[in-house]
């Protein structure tokens, strides 16, 4: 049986006492953890996650991060029948005003083929269903190539097949881009930066989806019935649930790849969320604040993108986050989250920005979404060329791969690529910026970032003595944690 919905997200929980509490909410293990009515408990409310007090059987309710989670429509569903209940529902309304998977495919081929000089079209691999999850790369020249000190950028939308309006924006931008390359800031993201664009990361689920479900979870979860936005590695928790094809193409597109930026795109809120979404489970179960040591940077990413918003700082009908912006775990923590492995694993910095109070909404709606955005999708992408970058040889001209880039006390440290580039967006300040093999530091170099437009180029030469010592360092190419109370799981 397809174990749907087994990867619920988290509830928040707030445990009173000591008694031992499994994250997971696992409807297919039908364990004595919860009582017996607690299924018919769930399913019978509308607004979300149990908050779990000192009394097994004492619940009270909280609305879930992505609205109401079940809505109306799932209102008595068991988790006996959900899969059923789903497969057996009259057949799905017709498109005629989003895009469907096919008209998608079409038009970034279409893109491609008029546009060979500034775009570039790939697949990262196939969905569960088999479909193609193609991504178009932009810039003003060479498309196709890695080209030495120039950003890398990415846009995602669609992890959850029913919110729906990323894909939409994102669809928009490509014209917006190839349309309006004498508007200034286009003219400088195309210029400085290759932005890839993967529209629909979850085509399978969104064939399940139909407009006007602002609510449901139809559509949600992957064609075997995972949510994609928990199947990924994390940090704090070993994550048990089997990676989906759909994870897998998006961890090998981020282990080729030497992404700086992200964004993904969800639906149900108006909020610019940034990590982690997670904590150590030693920690407690109940939604509290979980910082990364580049907390200043992602709450300028997140801000960048709220401020310019149109909307985000309202929130949705009176429930709004200060400034527009959360972190994570503060929301409510989940395990599994694409945002953060992006993060500590492969250093590229994602926020992920739920942009519509409607998971699906109707079609008369979509333009008031691409204007609300307009302005943050472009600023916010301009934020991957500040900060810090550079390349690290030694003396002798050698390039320098896989060497780990220290920047003060920022751990996760990330790594050089196989050009010996390194990249970290940073705020205006002086830094410490050290090269080390295995954690022991070769050198260390002072530097100042003046700009909080324009980025410090900073190259690193290293010793030729110290070359026998590189070639036994770690070819680990993911981010490095030296510090022993912060290990990987």
């Amino acid at each position: 049986k397809k174990p749907v919905p087994n990867n619920v997200p988290y509830p928040s929980i707030a445990i009173g006492g000591n008694q031992p509490v499994n994250r997971t909410m696992d409807f297919n293990n039908q364990s004595n953890q919860y009582p017996n009515n607690f299924n018919q408990q769930f399913m019978n409310n509308n607004q979300g996650f149990p908050e779990r007090n000192n009394q097994i059987d004492d619940y009270n309710w909280t609305q879930s991060r992505d609205g109401n989670f079940f809505g109306n429509n799932y209102s008595n569903l068991s988790h006996n029948t959900n899969v059923k209940r789903m497969n057996d529902q009259k057949k799905v309304k017709e498109k005629k005003w989003y895009h469907s998977y096919e008209e998608i495919s079409n038009i970034l081929k279409e893109t491609a083929r008029k546009n060979p000089d500034k775009t570039y079209l790939y697949s990262i691999g196939k969905s569960t269903g088999g479909k193609d999850l193609w991504v178009l790369a932009l810039a003003d020249s060479k498309p196709s190539e890695k080209v030495l000190l120039r950003p890398e950028a990415k846009y995602v939308a669609n992890i959850h097949g029913n919110e729906v309006v990323g894909k939409e924006i994102l669809l928009r931008l490509i014209d917006y881009f190839l349309t309006n390359q004498t508007d200034p800031d286009v003219s400088f993201i195309m210029k400085n930066l290759r932005v890839h664009i993967l529209p629909l990361m979850n085509p399978d689920g969104y064939g399940k989806s139909y407009m006007g479900d602002c609510n449901s979870v139809q559509g949600r979860y992957n064609n075997e019935g995972y949510d994609l936005n928990r199947n990924f590695p994390d940090l704090f928790e070993n994550n048990t649930y089997p990676i989906q094809p759909e994870t897998k193409a998006i961890l090998n597109w981020l282990e080729t790849n030497n992404f700086v930026l992200s964004g993904s795109f969800h639906g149900g809120a108006l909020v610019a969320n940034y990590p982690f979404d997670n904590y150590a489970v030693s920690d407690g179960f109940s939604a509290k604040k979980s910082s990364t040591n580049d907390e200043d940077v992602f709450r300028l990413l997140a801000l960048t993108y709220s401020k310019n918003h149109l909307k985000m700082t309202e929130g949705c009908n009176g429930d709004s986050f200060p400034d527009g912006i959360t972190n994570g775990a503060e929301w409510y923590p989940l395990r599994g989250g694409m945002q953060d492995v992006n993060y500590w694993k492969y250093g590229c910095m994602e926020i992920t920005f739920e942009v519509s109070c409607c998971k699906y909404p109707q079609k008369q709606e979509l333009e008031g979404y691409w204007n609300d955005n307009k302005k943050s999708l472009v600023e916010y992408l301009k934020k991957a060329n500040t900060g810090l970058k550079g390349i690290v040889k030694f003396a002798n001209g050698q390039k320098a791969a896989n060497v780990t880039i220290k920047i003060d006390s920022r751990e996760p440290y990330f790594k050089t690529n196989k050009n010996g580039e390194y990249y970290r967006i940073l705020l205006p300040g002086n830094y410490t910026l050290s090269a080390m093999f295995n954690c022991k530091t070769i050198i260390s170099k002072k530097v100042q970032i003046i700009s909080s437009t324009e980025p410090v180029v900073f190259n690193i030469i290293l010793p030729s003595n110290r070359y026998q010592e590189y070639k036994k360092r770690s070819l680990d190419s993911t981010a490095v944690f030296c510090n022993k109370k912060r290990q990987v799981v």
